[in-house]
């Protein structure tokens, strides 16, 4: 590989795009340093991303090792973060919310599906590109049967029941609330039927959010079908 450059450094390590010599394909590489705190759980990335196939997720290639660290090779999804998109913005239609969070909720319903969940949904981990979102860093994602060991979060975005050593898919759920709410604050604040799903996404109480990602989606289409109509009937 030929590193391009450095996309992040961190706590843990660093993450470089990186160029295939003999494919011609851009790669993202994450180091992971042995003797860093919670290397074992950020390796938890690459065996997290082998159980999973969907085309808003990244691929993982391979993963190499020498004697001070790991390096996790995984595709590279192109486009910009969801954050640089909407810096770029003043304001925001209720079409476009609803757009990026419906994809949104159906990526996260696969991840349900495969029994894993997610945990870290912010804008900064969300890519776009030719209008469609993918979702990368899969550092926080675990699997379900481990979620009640979670004690970490994004602040603003994390749901406050993983701090507490819980967490479930209504987690994400609060996760997919907090980027709806971002995305409003850009927009139309007075979509009284966005608002109201933001403001049950990101209730504090777990079961007084929606059930599941599915039912939120549900929730988002049914405000796309009634938009529509209400500019049909103008």
């Amino acid at each position: 590989y030929k590193i391009l450059r450095l996309l992040a450094n961190g706590s843990g390590g660093e993450v470089f795009l990186a160029e295939h010599k003999v494919l011609g394909e851009k790669r993202i590489i994450k180091r992971l340093y042995k003797k860093r705190p919670f290397y074992r759980e950020r390796l938890r990335e690459a065996h997290i991303l082998k159980q999973l196939h969907h085309a808003a997720i990244p691929c993982i290639y391979d993963i190499e090792e020498d004697a001070t660290a790991s390096y996790i090779i995984e595709e590279d999804m192109g486009g910009e973060p969801l954050s640089e998109v909407l810096a770029g913005q003043k304001c925001l239609s209720t079409s476009f919310i609803s757009h990026y969070s419906i994809q949104l909720c159906e990526i996260i319903e696969y991840l349900h599906e495969k029994g894993i969940l997610y945990l870290d949904i912010k804008p900064e981990n969300l890519m776009v590109k030719d209008d469609t979102l993918s979702l990368i860093d899969f550092g926080g994602a675990m699997e379900q049967e481990d979620s009640r060991r979670v004690l970490f979060g994004t602040d603003g975005y994390a749901a406050p029941e993983q701090y507490q050593g819980q967490a479930g898919e209504q987690s994400d759920v609060y996760g997919i609330g907090r980027i709806i709410g971002l995305m409003m604050g850009q927009g139309n604040k007075k979509d009284r039927e966005l608002r109201e799903i933001y403001e049950r996404c990101v209730r504090q109480i777990p079961s007084e959010r929606y059930g599941s990602v599915a039912k939120l989606r549900e929730a988002l289409v049914a405000v796309g079908k009634s938009k529509r109509k209400q500019r049909r009937k103008k």
